[in-house]
């Protein structure tokens, strides 16, 4: 069994193909409903929800994105309620599709810029936030989270990193989602070079950390 850092080192494709398999493996365990809407964020088409109109973009959001990112808890419940709310006020649903759009026509590549547009949607936070990227445009984006953080935290090559070192998993800032997902950004254009393929997504690299050692 690899450790965590032997893993972030392999050159060796089936390392990171087994230890892919591995996120599956857990998810497989999980509730019906919670394996579905997983299969379902893992095989999201972009340009469909780019083209769901106003009420489809708010059901996308509280019926599936909130069940895959909060599960079925409290956190899940609060945050539909919070967003349920927000289009309730006058202009809410125009509000909340305009931030849509923005998610749409914003340079991808700015990492900053895109996390600030998503946590404007009521019930989203930086975390949230990078996960509704990270499902939408996998090549660009990663969800940064807590586990995620503790996985890096324990690669050998970052226990001496001021940043890494710095961040605190119970309270991830919008510094901490850009410098993150430039990471996984790299390690996934590092991990085509070596393999010769493009195969290999931020969200891809997000899947296994959350999931190594568990």
């Amino acid at each position: 069994m690899l450790t965590i850092s032997e893993l972030w080192n392999s050159t060796w494709e089936k390392d990171w193909s087994q230890a892919l398999c591995h996120y599956w493996e857990i998810i497989e365990k999980r509730p019906r409903e919670i394996k579905e809407i997983e299969k379902e964020m893992d095989s999201l088409d972009a340009n469909q929800v780019e083209e769901h109109g106003p009420k489809e973009w708010y059901d996308f959001l509280h019926d599936k994105y909130f069940l895959w990112k909060y599960g079925q808890t409290e956190a899940m419940r609060e945050n539909r309620e919070t967003l349920q709310k927000s289009i309730e006020t006058p202009g809410g649903l125009e509000r909340l599709t305009s931030i849509k759009e923005k998610i749409f026509t914003f340079d991808r590549d700015d990492i900053r810029e895109g996390l600030r547009i998503v946590s404007k949607i009521s019930g989203i936070s930086i975390v949230a936030g990078s996960g509704l990227l990270a499902v939408i445009f996998p090549r660009y984006y990663a969800t940064i989270d807590k586990l995620l953080i503790l996985a890096m935290k324990r690669i050998e090559e970052y226990r001496n990193d001021s940043m890494i070192l710095s961040m605190n998993p119970s309270r991830v800032s919008e510094d901490d989602g850009v410098l993150l997902i430039t990471m996984l950004r790299d390690k996934a254009k590092n991990l085509n070079a070596a393999f010769s393929t493009d195969n290999w997504t931020p969200r891809k690299i997000d899947m296994i950390l959350w999931a190594f050692d568990r």
